[in-house]
């Protein structure tokens, strides 16, 4: 089968786990042996065109944006305006979509991620006759943040109005999605909700890990709970909830990393320079990141928004870590409570020192959810992801 994949961003340039989720299932996808190719746009200083990556050939393509995503600063209104007019319905994308897919003739489309790239990739798509499969991994479609929620972290229970013009345009396009995935059956009914894929069959289809679990850590008695948040260090990732309850008991014996950046960062670091037990890691990856994991306990994702997956859950069972998650989004559907680790409502500090404090008190506890953690790890293997994909495509 020769499987055409659409992201927004791929390797070497993302911003999140869409991309690297993206990637992932390339790769399972040739591991076993199909035939693939990847579309996706001309961003930070990349040329159009085609190259290859780890032996898949991505096709780079100009978007006609007046900026891309990777771009960093403030942008004039103007600038705003003309990317989201764009973005409703982009011309340049239909246009070098269509080409390609009728010059390569997939057998199957599955966009993931499409912001800048727009809906576009589907009306291209039925022109070539080639079926689309779409993953939902955030909430482009209903939301121009993509978040569903806004800059300070409240969730939005109703679509603002541009949300709710940029959404309507985008209602009657998913008509040509063949098949409809979410990571999480919460991004799945949310968007049928808004009246989205109601005529495509739906499916569920959570991300995958590369390679095998690992022992848990044995911690050393007397020493700190090891804790460590990985993501944007935004308001929307509850970063602040964690530490509103290490605040209420300074005696508590928990020392929390905070890997990553984003613009709440320095704010942070100014509020909690005096507090040893709050460590600052910045962006980290390679050996770092691994050391980081390799010696933590737990991997707490406050989200105060509706996060549609959390891909850090599946990476912190992988290695071995209980997991400790607001209850909100698709994070209740991967942590089983008391089990994989511990799930607390959504921005509630106080409940969620109460876990800390139980996992302190509780070695044997934690160690028994460390390991069922690392057994759940095989759940998400990048094997049975690209054959549950393989399973969808072929029904088109």
């Amino acid at each position: 089968m020769k499987i055409a994949i659409v992201s927004q961003l791929y390797k070497p340039f993302f911003k999140g786990g869409a991309e690297i989720s993206s990637e992932f299932l390339a790769r399972g996808l040739r591991s076993a042996g199909h035939e693939v190719l990847v579309i996706s746009s001309a961003v930070g200083g990349a040329k159009p065109g085609v190259d290859e990556v780890d032996g898949v050939p991505v096709h780079r393509l100009r978007t006609g944006l007046p900026y891309d995503v990777m771009s960093s600063g403030p942008k004039p209104k103007w600038a705003k305006a003309v990317w989201h007019a764009i973005d409703i319905w982009n011309p340049t994308v239909f246009g070098a979509v269509k080409k390609l897919l009728v010059a390569e003739r997939p057998d199957v489309l599955h966009t993931n991620v499409i912001v800048g790239l727009s809906t576009s990739v589907w009306t291209a798509a039925r022109a070539a006759g080639v079926p689309v499969v779409h993953t939902l991994r955030d909430y482009y479609l209903l939301c121009v943040r993509s978040l569903l929620c806004k800059a300070d972290g409240r969730i939005c229970r109703q679509l603002c109005g541009p949300c709710q013009f940029f959404s309507a345009c985008q209602r009657p396009r998913s008509k040509g999605v063949g098949a409809v995935v979410g990571i999480s059956r919460f991004v799945l009914e949310k968007h049928r909700e808004m009246g989205f894929f109601r005529d495509a069959p739906g499916h569920v289809i959570h991300n995958a890990v590369l390679g095998e679990s690992v022992a848990p850590r044995t911690k050393p008695p007397g020493e700190p709970l090891e804790m460590l948040f990985m993501g944007t260090v935004e308001p929307y990732k509850g970063v602040d909830v964690v530490l509103n309850a290490l605040a209420q008991s300074s005696s508590l014996p928990v020392r929390l990393h905070i890997c990553g950046g984003g613009a709440g960062l320095k704010s942070l670091q100014e509020r909690w320079a005096g507090d040893a037990r709050v460590i600052f890691e910045g962006v980290v990856q390679g050996d770092r990141k691994r050391a980081l994991i390799a010696g933590a306990d737990v991997m707490v994702v406050p989200s105060v928004w509706f996060e549609p997956f959390g891909r850090t859950v599946i990476e912190g069972y992988q290695q071995g870590l209980a997991v400790v998650g607001s209850r909100i989004g698709g994070i209740p559907e991967l942590i089983e409570d008391g089990v994989t680790g511990r799930l607390f409502e959504p921005g509630d500090s106080r409940q969620l020192r109460g876990v800390l404090e139980e996992l302190v008190a509780q070695p044997d506890r934690l160690a028994a959810m460390k390991q069922a953690a690392a057994a759940k790890a095989q759940s998400f293997s990048l094997a049975k992801h690209a054959q549950e994909y393989l399973a969808v495509y072929k029904t088109l």
